[in-house]
């Protein structure tokens, strides 16, 4: 099993933030405290708590068909019933969620629960927060019964067939594809991927699992092993030629109408963020991205300056955003890579501070995408291995120069890091951290400038 990233690890305990904030929806509900392994304690605890009269328990433990299951949430009515409520924390319940909640189900039911509704509560994606939290309008309950009514036929056959599993001396054998990252990236991933490389018809670009399978029918491991005629999109044909003939595919001329939408100086841009599941401050909906950091290189005709801004703290954006506009002046082409991360950025922060509305719709109209001509392979070569994004590009165009040298590699590195740098009482670990993020927001812009 692969060891949880930091980033992964920050996303489990945003869950868990969730979870613990939704009990206070419940102020009278009665928590079942023990852990998972005290398993007859906890059933014990459970069946205790219901006959003593609690409306509400969080954690109860149930047992069926040696499957034990702890619901996040079981609420009293008034006839006897129960509903459960499964706590998620994303902002909508999504068809994934749907077994899950089956599962509990039927176990609660089999375990004598009279079960009234079955409901997903999860955060409401249109609330906007005011002075305070409001818990009520924060989250959403959506009732389930109807969307779990065949998944609850099913649950008795699906038990089987995991506890098959879990009974084999050796892990089972499965293909590789869509499904180790979706509807989540697989625990197992890196042991099923390991001898992946980058040159593997794996990595072809947007490669559907039906094109998978005929390409390894056919016998071809690596993108060069593709045969001519084989059907390809327009981009998978310039990756696959890309690799055969180790050249790079140019179209010149809309690589020249592009760059001459330029206008000097040039400012090179990068934002840092942290989406937040439960929204800390007025006016913002829950994971709207928190910009806690920006670089920004300022390219004139005879020099190159660098400006930069990292929140210490996590409070309003207020500074960072006054020290981004006073640097990045009026006029000339504002270039970042993905366009539509920092617009979005830059509209929520003219939503949150109205008085900079001008300045900020100012910088937006100025955007220049560098992604576009790496995006629609105007320009590729056969190191970026199917990808446009910017940790390809870079070392492909200029061998000097790679992420593999930084501590902070990655985005999700820098949000993990940025939390790191926040909650550090040790100036030198935090000197050190804040360093670290500095020179990778920094490498981001300065790899716009080369």
């Amino acid at each position: 099993m692969d060891k949880p990233s930091e980033f992964q690890e920050l996303l489990f305990s945003q869950g868990n933030d969730v979870g613990n904030i939704a009990k206070k929806v419940f102020p009278n509900g009665v928590e079942i405290i023990q852990k998972y392994n005290e398993v007859e304690l906890a059933l014990e605890k459970t069946n205790e708590a219901i006959h003593s009269g609690a409306e509400v328990l969080f954690e109860a433990a149930f047992m069926f068909d040696d499957v034990l299951v702890r619901a996040d949430i079981i609420k009293k009515n008034k006839d006897n019933s129960w509903d459960l409520l499964e706590v998620k924390s994303s902002s909508s319940w999504k068809k994934v969620h749907c077994l899950d909640l089956a599962v509990q189900t039927y176990i609660l039911k089999n375990s004598g629960l009279n079960i009234r509704s079955s409901s997903i509560m999860h955060l409401n994606k249109e609330y906007i927060r005011g002075d305070s939290l409001d818990l009520v309008e924060l989250f959403e309950i959506s009732n389930l019964d109807k969307e779990i009514t065949e998944e609850l036929k099913q649950v008795p056959k699906y038990l089987e067939e995991i506890k098959s599993v879990i009974s084999k001396k050796k892990e089972p054998e499965a293909d590789i594809g869509s499904i180790c990252k979706s509807p989540y990236e697989c625990e197992f991933k890196s042991t099923c991927w390991k001898n992946v490389g980058e040159n593997s018809i794996h990595k072809l670009t947007r490669i559907n699992d039906k094109k998978r399978a005929d390409l390894i029918q056919l016998g071809a491991e690596l993108i060069t092993d593709i045969p001519d005629g084989f059907k390809l999109s327009d981009s998978q044909q310039i990756q696959v030629t890309s690799a055969k003939n180790n050249s790079e595919h140019i179209e010149t001329s809309p690589i020249i109408d592009f760059l001459s939408e330029l206008t000097n100086p040039l400012y090179h841009l990068d934002f840092e963020t942290l989406p937040s599941a439960v929204p800390q401050f007025k006016g913002y909906r829950p994971y709207q991205h928190y910009t806690f950091q920006y670089s920004l290189h300022v390219e004139h005709k005879n020099k190159l300056d660098h400006h930069e801004y990292l929140m210490n703290e996590i409070k309003e954006p207020k500074e960072l955003l006054e020290d981004l506009i006073k640097n990045i002046g009026k006029t000339g082409s504002v270039i970042v890579y993905n366009a539509t991360f920092e617009k979005q950025r830059l509209l929520e922060l003219a939503a949150l501070f109205p008085e900079f509305t001008e300045d900020i719709n100012n910088i937006v109209d100025r955007l220049w995408d560098l992604m576009t001509p790496f995006q629609k392979k105007w320009y590729y070569s056969p190191e970026f291995y199917g990808s446009y994004s910017i940790k390809y590009v870079l070392p492909a165009m200029d061998k000097s120069l790679s992420y593999k040298d930084l501590e902070i590699r990655k985005g999700d590195q820098a949000i993990a890091g940025f939390l790191k740098f926040i909650e550090e009482t040790d100036e030198i670990k935090k000197t050190k951290i804040k360093n670290n993020l500095l020179e990778y927001c920094k490498l981001d812009t300065y790899s716009m400038v080369v």
